[in-house]
């Protein structure tokens, strides 16, 4: 499934350290395509950001996730794997996860928010999956993916009752990215994926523990 997927992280002006952080590690040499989601004003540093036309605050990220699915359908993209500027991935492992099996993979949550989520449960936004059928879906409710609600919250209402929802532990949450089920053992004796909050420095820790694998 090489080549098959690109790659949208969530990204904002405020922080370019993260996103050096993640160029520095785990986005180096890979040949998948990859962008970060970066909103106003339009951002000149670099061709692998996209810019959404929307606010750059923390509170206004799913305009972004709506802008990302809108391209990658225009790009023919069966799968996008979307993750934030703070998650490390474990690209290999990303590769060979079966996400061709489902329409929307991720560490699904159910400690909802009736407010802003109306009590349904949603992939963890730090790291998941989206089919084409999902983007379509997200595409088709872009009244949901409105700025000032919780961005992952507003993707989980897009897609309940429309594609199933596949759960997978392998998505860190977080929020200590470094204790989280061994993570500090050698990489062979754990099995994940993607690990959440990571400073730029615990970045290059578990970039390291992954190239000292073997």
């Amino acid at each position: 499934m090489k080549n098959n997927f690109k790659i949208a992280i969530k990204s904002c002006h405020k922080y370019p350290e993260r996103r050096a952080a993640q160029m520095d590690t785990w986005l180096k040499g890979i040949d998948e395509d990859f962008f970060f989601l970066m909103g106003d004003p339009v951002p000149t540093g670099g061709r692998d950001m996209l810019y959404c036309r929307c606010s750059d605050a923390f509170a206004d990220i799913a305009p972004k996730i709506l802008c990302a699915c809108r391209y990658a359908l225009e790009e023919n993209t069966p799968y996008l794997f979307v993750c934030d500027d703070d998650t490390y991935v474990c690209m290999e492992r990303l590769r060979r996860s079966n996400f061709w099996r489902g329409d929307y993979i991720g560490f699904m949550r159910t400690d909802t928010n009736p407010s802003q989520n109306l009590g349904i449960p949603y992939a963890q936004g730090s790291a998941f999956w989206l089919s084409a059928r999902s983007m379509e879906w997200i595409c088709r409710n872009e009244h949901l993916m409105r700025p000032g609600v919780i961005d992952d919250g507003a993707v989980g209402q897009c897609l309940v009752d429309k594609v199933p929802f596949t759960h997978d532990y392998r998505y860190e949450p977080g929020p200590n990215p470094m204790n989280e089920r061994g993570w500090r053992t050698p990489m062979p004796n754990n099995n994940i994926i993607s690990a959440h909050k990571c400073s730029p420095v615990q970045m290059l820790m578990a970039h390291n523990l992954w190239l000292q694998r073997v």
